[in-house]
């Protein structure tokens, strides 16, 4: 949030003037001034939300405050001088006596947490000076119109990155994947409805503003950590993208060993040499950037020539299918007229056919070069990458060594992504041109020094916006060719733009969104190859010339870097254009080499110890003494800290805590981590992220595209159809290479890489194989030879779906023993010959339903499947077996006629034995007994006069009800209880004279504790005369109250405790002639009965106007004390006598300037002035 400072001013005494509230709507109407507010609180943040709270009073001496009802959540208050808030929470506290709300409010920007922003997966910038809508930060105004952009730091501009489908309050989006993917922050100037957008990677501007002990600080800490301390870091973007091809070094890991060589902890020698490996692979990154620029521009001219290539052989088709259609007319000629035409027609074709395929020799000749000269300046950067290696600059001994300074870890970030936006290919172009126009806006641009031998000379360039227009041949279907117009406009995140001999040019660029031909794109690839006879030097003059010096420690000037910024143009003659929405080289390097220099700025920040501090400060907000340092405070700037006499930090201002009510509530937050570098301060992003691990990945699972996922059980069947599904989904929508044919013998398409060929003719299709011509699969229209009929349909050997429909369904197959087994569906039914069936569910249960078995049921396997394919039924496994023979089979029971083990006679069951009741387990008889003989020994039995045996214990879930009486014997009744004459016993069961103690035993047959159950008489107390009146005034005695009592009219207790103590009277004193009291006119001392002088602290108004007065308070009770008034009102304050109640006032009377008035005469005393 941007704060003026320099706008809190100070009044005549030198207290800070109290901020103004002004209570305005959403849209930012003025409601009116909060004038009444108090409490109020304010953290000011520069890079996250303000926020703060106050308190708004109902009601003021009786009167209504404005404006107190609409205080709700979504107005704004402006604070002057601080900015603009929101307020998000209100609470209302009424204690019967004063109403009150709070406020808790957030700076302006939180109103962009009420809207989301959406954009579909693709690279963006965070914003475009010359088309905002593109960026993503124009898409979030578009819903915030009255906020506008301000400044924004040139590196910014010209960063892209890529996101997956977003949908995420814009806010969030800001503070968060915004600020983190971008490396800015963003400084929202609320009073303006401004926001700055500042790199994280910017050094601290300075105010002049220097703390140390000697005015500020009271007291400071430093202490070091290491947690976020490493030297090498593995650079990965997302899916595959790394860093290998960019390096210099060939690896995909950057290293730093700055900080201990600059410690001396590694050794002298080997340190010299990690310093000489440096340098001498700097002095090759000019050579290497050249060499891999080259490489691109040669694989950019392969790509274009050989989409003339393919343009070509597509002509070549073209006019074999005339050919086709010319030969089918001569053959079905019926004059000489006509076969004359023909002929004359083919020969024409047949010379046509010849010249085209000389341009398709030529053509793939002038590919084959373009691929061989990428091969060279491949094998090229090979050698060099291979000659900077560290293992040919030191010695194994002297790597081992290295290691232990090596501190690995990983670094990823997602947003560093490459993948293709239209698979298909419909959308790619290739174009014959006749001349062009390349004009450039807003770019940021780099001479590439070259080898003068090449003959080349590189520009890098970078953001901004490019678009290509011009006069372009389109070849017709009979041959012919016309001119027409082409165009594409769009962002520009990154191009190489290659010039050779002063003529030839090569234009590589990965573009953002844009256009071709007013048909839009989110992201794409061009490379233009033709001839431009401008002069480099006159095309760098279009540009503005910036150079930015490196600055040792001294302020000498190190080296300096040099680039170019604004519009230019350049025309071209002839040549070709070739347009792509899919993933090129030239796309994986520059985003490669984004992701190389963002991770070299980012090891950089973390390759030494990270140390923190922490002080303790004066408030220099409040006190006018510090007036200077107030003005030149700003958020986001950095001040100078000497904490010792050897550590001065440069540490950024982040926070200020204000408390207007108590100026010692002061709290200011500085990024407190630096580095022990040279230099004392660090870019934005080190002090804002001082916590953060470099360790880190931005939800790269987001950019893995088009990956299979599956969740929960799938089964193998719908795995076979998905898996078939995606398969031939890849090969049609991925595979390239494709061969598309059209004449008389139908559709035929083919691929290099498929075995087989899809033909179309005769109201067919079929996949045919290459190899044998024999079809595997067809659909349409079929002859069947051996029913002599004719079917349409589907013929195939494997045939999958989730469905299928159809009014008859016959499956038959060989089995192992010859026989033919069939399964049939038809409007009869079901029918199965020669097989069988078997059901299993996951959960246990198998069944088996076998012609040559019989019916079986289990929990194991029911058959086993033999060496010769045979099944043979498991017997031993069934739990119920019936079999052909008419029996019928229970587990581990086998019987014919009668079950043994129960037997029905008559009326009479017995189970466990023969048929007498004497020998079975479990019966009932005849006569209605259920007898269990040998169950627990005869422990149950119900006989037939409804009488019940059980010979163990009972357990009744439910209530039990009984009608007879129970009957106990002594250790079975439920309640019982011991007896002594001491505590710890002994114990008996009788209760005895002398008893007591006791005990009871309780519900788990356990004894509980004893207690006293018999007290003990106490000696007689003497008589007296008790009356309420008596009581209550011995009571009141606070000295001598030693218990609580409340009755009707009076309470009373030994200490009395409350937040809030009300009465009309409060009095304090022992008797009732001497004490003091208290009321609404003030505080009253009585000794022997008479009032002595009175003290009261009044206040009127608002707080205007206040006054301590000292003696009593009417004219019946003060004669010969008078009364002394302190008062203070508005801006003067006063010391006033007054002898008797209205009479004469006598005192002083002192002013805000200074000014001291005398109040009645002023006698025997001589003024001095000046």
């Amino acid at each position: 949030m941007y704060i003026d400072f320099n706008s809190f001013k100070y009044d005549v005494l030198g207290y800070q003037v109290a901020p103004t509230l002004i209570l305005k709507t959403p849209h930012e109407s003025t409601v009116g001034v909060l004038g009444q507010y108090f409490n109020l609180k304010l953290t000011l943040n520069y890079s996250d939300l303000s926020s703060g709270q106050f308190d708004y009073p109902a009601v003021v001496n009786g009167d209504d405050i404005p404006f107190y009802d609409d205080l709700e959540p979504t107005m704004v208050v402006e604070i002057r001088p601080v900015g603009r808030f929101v307020i998000s929470d209100i609470s209302e506290n009424n204690d019967g006596v004063r109403q009150v709300k709070t406020c808790t409010i957030n700076s302006l920007e939180y109103e962009f947490s009420s809207k989301r922003i959406a954009f579909g997966a693709g690279t963006y910038r965070l914003y475009n000076l010359v088309d905002p809508s593109t960026s993503i930060l124009g898409m979030i105004l578009e819903r915030f119109p009255h906020w506008r952009v301000g400044e924004v730091d040139s590196d910014i501009l010209t960063k892209y990155r890529t996101f997956s489908d977003t949908n995420d309050a814009a806010l969030s989006w800001m503070r968060n994947t915004g600020q983190d993917s971008y490396g800015c922050v963003f400084d929202f100037d609320t009073s303006e409805h401004i926001i700055n957008i500042v790199s994280q990677t910017k050094d601290v501007v300075m105010r002049p503003i220097f703390i140390s002990f000697n005015n500020l600080i009271k007291e400071a800490e430093v202490t070091c950590s290491n947690e976020n301390y490493c030297t090498s870091i593995d650079v990965t973007g997302a899916d595959d993208l790394d860093i290998r091809n960019v390096n210099p070094i060939g690896e995909n890991n950057l290293y730093n060993l700055s900080y201990p060589i600059g410690k001396e902890r590694i050794p002298a020698a080997i340190a010299q040499k990690w310093i000489s490996w440096q340098n001498t692979v700097d002095a090759q990154q000019a050579y290497y950037i050249s060499l891999v620029a080259l490489r691109n521009s040669a694989y950019g001219r392969y790509l274009t020539e050989n989409a003339k290539l393919t343009d070509l052989n597509g002509e070549l088709s073209s006019i074999e299918n005339r050919r086709a259609t010319a030969q089918e007319a001569l053959a079905l000629a019926s004059t000489t007229e006509e076969e004359n035409y023909f002929n004359n027609r083919l020969s024409q074709i047949r010379a046509e056919l010849s010249t085209k395929k000389s341009e398709i020799s030529v053509q793939q000749d002038l590919v084959d070069s373009c691929l061989e000269e990428y091969n060279d300046f491949s094998a090229e950067i090979t050698t060099l990458v291979s000659s900077l290696k560290k293992e040919n600059f030191f010695t194994a001994d002297e790597l081992n060594v290295l290691l232990r300074y090596i501190s690995e870890e990983s670094f990823n970030d997602a947003t560093f992504a490459t993948f293709d936006t239209d698979v298909s290919g419909e959308n790619d172009s290739y174009a014959n041109l006749i001349d062009g126009t390349v004009s450039f806006t807003g770019i940021r641009l780099e001479d590439i020094q070259m080898d003068a031998a090449t003959g080349r000379r590189i520009f890098s360039i970078k953001g901004g916006n490019i678009t290509l227009s011009g006069q372009k041949t389109v070849v017709l279907e009979d041959g012919g060719t016309k001119q027409e117009s082409y165009s594409i406009a769009a962002q520009l995140n990154n191009a190489t733009l290659d010039r050779k001999d002063g003529t030839d040019v090569v234009l590589s660029a990965f573009l953002g969104g844009g256009s071709n031909n007013e048909v839009s794109f989110p992201s794409g690839n061009i490379t233009l190859v033709g001839m431009a006879t401008f002069d480099d030097d006159d095309f760098l003059n279009q540009f503005t010339r910036i150079e930015v010096p490196t600055k040792d420690d001294d302020g000498n000037t190190v080296r300096t870097d040099i680039h170019y910024e604004g519009n230019g143009a350049f025309t071209t003659v002839g040549g070709s254009l070739y347009f792509t929405k899919n993933v090129t080289e030239y796309q994986k390097y520059a985003v490669a080499q984004e992701l190389y220099d963002y991770a070299k700025e980012c090891l950089a920040d973390i390759a030494s110890p990270t140390y923190e501090f922490d002080i303790s400060s004066v408030n220099i907000i409040f006190a006018q003494e510090f007036e200077g340092f107030k003005d030149a405070l700003k958020l986001g700037y950095g001040v100078y800290l000497k904490i010792t006499d050897k550590l001065l930090l440069k540490p950024r201002l982040l926070s200020v805590e204000l408390d207007f009510e108590n100026p010692k509530n002061f709290n200011m937050t500085f990024a407190n981590s630096f580095k022990m570098t040279p230099r004392g301060a660090q870019g934005l992003g080190d002090q804002l992220q001082s916590t953060s691990k470099i360790s880190k990945s931005l939800d790269s699972d987001k950019y893995k595209n088009g990956a299979y996922r599956t969740s929960g059980s799938e089964g193998v069947v719908k795995k076979f159809i998905q898996n078939g599904i995606d398969a031939a989904t890849t090969a049609v929508t991925v595979t390239g290479g494709q061969n598309i044919k059209i004449d008389e013998t139908g559709f035929t398409a083919s691929s290099e890489t498929s075995p087989y060929s899809l033909r179309i003719a005769n109201g067919m299709m079929a996949l045919v194989s290459n190899e044998t011509g024999e079809a595997v699969q067809g659909f349409g229209h079929f002859y069947n030879s051996v029913s002599g009929t004719n079917w349409t349909g589907v013929n195939a050997k494997v045939i999958a779906g989730p469905m299928i429909i159809g009014e008859n369904l016959i499956i038959e197959c060989p089995n192992v023993t010859g026989d033919m087994m069939l399964f049939s569906v038809d409007s009869t039914g079901v029918q199965i010959s020669n097989g069988r069936m078997y059901l299993d569910h996951d959960r246990g249960g198998k069944i088996m339903i076998d012609p040559t078995v019989g019916f079986a049921m289990g929990t194991e396997d029911l058959y086993t499947i033999e060496d010769d394919g045979t099944h043979s039924f498991n017997q031993d496994n069934a739990s119920f077996y019936m079999g052909f023979d008419g029996k019928l089979y229970l587990k581990d029971i086998d019987a014919t006629g009668t079950i043994h083990g129960s037997v029905i006679t008559g009326s009479e069951i017995y189970i466990g034995g023969n048929n007498t009741a004497s020998n079975c387990k479990f019966g009932v008889d005849a006569l209605g007994n259920i007898i269990g003989i040998e169950t627990m020994n005869g422990a149950l039995k119900f006989d037939s006069v409804g009488k019940a045996y059980f010979g163990n214990d009972v357990e009744i879930a439910g209530g039990l009800t009984l009608s007879g009486p129970i009957q106990w014997n002594s250790s079975s009744f439920p309640v019982q209880s011991q007896f002594s004459t001491a505590i710890s016993g002994p114990w008996h069961d009788s209760m005895q004279t002398n008893d007591k103690y006791r005990r009871d035993k309780l519900y788990d047959g356990t004894w509980g504790a004893a207690y006293q159950f018999v007290g003990t008489d106490g000696s007689s107390g003497s008589d007296a005369n008790v009356t309420y009146g008596n009581i209550k005034s011995a009571l009141q005695l606070a000295a001598n109250t030693q218990t609580t009592f409340i009755t009707a009219n009076s309470a009373g207790a030994p200490n009395i405790y409350g937040g809030n103590i009300y009465g009309a009277n409060i009095y304090a004193g022992t008797g009732s002639d001497s004490f003091a009291s208290m009321d609404e006119d003030g505080f009253r001392i009585y000794a022997g009965g008479t009032e002595r002088p009175k003290v009261s602290l009044e206040q009127f108004g608002s707080g205007d106007l206040m006054q301590l007065v000292l003696g009593a308070g009417s004219s019946t009770t003060h004669s010969g004390y008078g009364r002394l008034f302190l008062q203070k009102a508005g801006t003067s304050a006063s010391l006033i006598y007054q002898g008797t109640n209205g009479g004469t006032r006598a005192g002083f009377e002192f002013q805000n300037d200074g000014t001291l008035n005398v109040i009645g005469t002023l006698t025997g005393v001589t003024a001095t002035f000046g």
